[in-house]
């Protein structure tokens, strides 16, 4: 895993420690991190796919609709991270989904987003990052 990625993206509690470990970093280069997107919708996730590797700091090495493509997909591309939706299709959406990539790609990150503007909260992802 890149630390790069590890203190800034993934650590919200940016420490006096982290600040540092960061600093220590800045003009070393690191190969992109990978990413998978999975979205049950073709037009977000062709978007986050179009987007994330501007900057040169993200490569999506796959994508997927559903939770049985990305398991598929994390076995051979091994990505660092995955971007799921918060809000995949009910039998997607089992809490053993994150339990299930975290054993496929052991050390990798996930980031579920929220795409809801609604009052409900988005269904629980258990082990999401």
């Amino acid at each position: 895993m890149n630390p790069y990625v590890t203190a800034v993206i993934l650590n919200y509690d940016l420490t006096e420690d982290t600040v540092a470990c960061v600093r220590s970093l800045q003009g070393v280069e690191y190969a992109p991190l990978r990413v998978l997107v999975v979205d049950p919708d073709d037009r977000i996730r062709e978007s986050i796919t179009r987007l994330l590797p501007i900057g040169g700091r993200c490569a999506v090495v796959g994508s997927a609709g559903g939770s049985l493509e990305a398991v598929a997909l994390a076995a051979t591309m091994v990505p660092d991270v995955a971007v799921i939706d918060s809000r995949l299709p009910d039998d997607d959406c089992a809490d053993g989904f994150i339990a299930t990539l975290r054993t496929t790609v052991p050390g990798i990150r996930v980031l579920v987003l929220n795409w809801s503007d609604a009052a409900e909260p988005a269904p629980s992802l258990a082990g999401a990052d």
